[in-house]
């Protein structure tokens, strides 16, 4: 299973079914050869300890997130629709300025 880890801005909690929402996160994502640039990831959370955890954080709050990234494959009539979904299995509030690199 492929894994990930970020650091960025908590940009919102969006409440989602079945005891689990979507964790809104501004990251600097760099690329070979191209400038950085500010994208938006979404990372599911689906625990309800960590679910507890996040509704706590506030709006620009800096986070650390850790998780599974699971590959997913829909199949609608002849055409197969492949996307990957960013599982969240930690969340944690780091320090802002100079210490905690933001």
């Amino acid at each position: 299973m492929l894994t990930f880890s970020l650091s960025g801005l908590v940009c919102c909690v969006l409440e989602g079914t079945r005891g689990a929402a979507t964790l809104v996160v501004s990251a600097q994502v760099t690329r070979a050869n191209a400038p950085a640039h500010e994208t938006f990831i979404l990372c599911e959370v689906r625990d309800s300890a960590l679910l507890a955890k996040v509704n706590t954080l506030s709006r620009g709050d800096p986070v650390s997130v850790e998780g599974d990234i699971e590959q997913n494959r829909r199949q609608v009539r002849e055409l197969a629709y492949h996307s990957l979904s960013f599982v969240a299995h930690s969340v944690e509030r780091i320090p802002s300025g100079p210490e905690g690199g933001s």
